[in-house]
This record gives structure tokens, sequence and C-alpha cells, in this order.
């Protein structure tokens, strides 16, 4: 069994039986992120399940504007947890999502993977804009890994605070659909 495959199997095993609340869960997380973000490992994310918690402010939202081309979550209050259902009604399984703007939210480094994540097998997306938030350097290259394997996304937005400088450099000069 490769590392794929076993990374592959550990999602599944994750996402099925670790609680929402287990501090295992986000370590669990971010590596099986960084190892599909590395790899380019679409098979991982290809079948993702419904997301275990729940907002159903945030997804009566999402519904609402379901067949709409854009969607402004800005300044909502979403924390981390709540990134589960964004990639799931936003980014797995919506085909008429454009933009999507979840700028100044409390959205961290380890949710950003899962976006990352969702990212690879999205065809429709053509601007995220992730400002103000808390992704961080990993959070940062995650996504701009992500987008090199996504070519409908023309513009993702990350003016942070939480990026450092060299960073920021290195992530502009990659890729130029990347604002930070």
């Amino acid at each position: 069994m490769g590392m794929l495959d076993l990374a592959d199997k550990y999602y599944r095993r994750f996402v099925n039986e670790i609680s929402l609340n287990d501090p295992l869960r986000m370590t669990l997380f971010e590596e099986l992120g960084n190892i599909a973000s590395q790899k380019a490992y679409k098979s991982i994310i290809a079948e993702t399940l419904p997301p275990e918690h729940r907002n159903s402010a945030l997804e009566k939202q999402i519904a609402e504007c379901q067949d709409q081309p854009e969607l402004d979550l800005g300044w909502s209050h979403l924390a981390d947890q709540d990134m589960s259902i964004v990639a799931y009604y936003c980014l797995y399984n919506s085909k008429t999502l454009l933009k999507l703007n979840l700028s100044s939210n409390k959205i961290g480094e380890i949710r950003a993977h899962y976006l990352a994540g969702a990212l690879y097998s999205n065809n429709t997306l053509t601007v995220l804009n992730l400002e103000n938030n808390q992704i961080g350097d990993k959070g940062a290259r995650s996504l701009s890994d992500a987008i090199k394997h996504n070519k409908t996304l023309k513009e993702l937005r990350l003016l942070d605070y939480t990026i450092s400088l060299n960073v920021k450099k290195q992530l502009k000069i990659q890729d130029g659909r990347i604002w930070c």
C-alpha cells in the first residue's frame, strides 16, 4: 500500500470516526491536506461526504443562493469548522458559483487546507476572496499549490497580515492569479 493509498484509507476513517472536537482531527486533517496538496491527489477528495458540522444559518444562506453566480459570505463570523460546509456546498457541489467572498471571517491555516483540497476538483469558481482571515504561511502555500491544478480560478485574494512578506513575494512570483 503506497503513501497515497494509506492517506486515502485514513481520510475516509477520519471523516467517519473522529469527533469534530477531537484535537487529533485538526492535526490529521492538516497532514492529509499537505499530502493532497503536494501530490495533487484527487481521489482523496473526489467523493467527499457531507459535513458533520452543522450551521443552519450558513446552510440556509448558501441554499438561497445556490443558482446565483456570486455568494458573499464576507463578515459572516464564520469559523474554521464552517469551512467544511462552504467547501462541500460551494466548491464540491456547485455548478454555478463563479465568485465566492469569504473575506473578514475567522478562517485559519488548517481550514485553508480544506478549501485547497476542494479547489482541486472545482471547475467553476473564478474568484475566491480570503482577505483578512488567519490563513498563515502554510495555508497560503496550500492554496497556491491547489490553484496550480485549477485552471478555472482566475483570482485568489490572500491579502492577510498573517502571511509573511517572504511568502507573499514567493506566491506573487509563482502565480499571477494570487493577490497578496
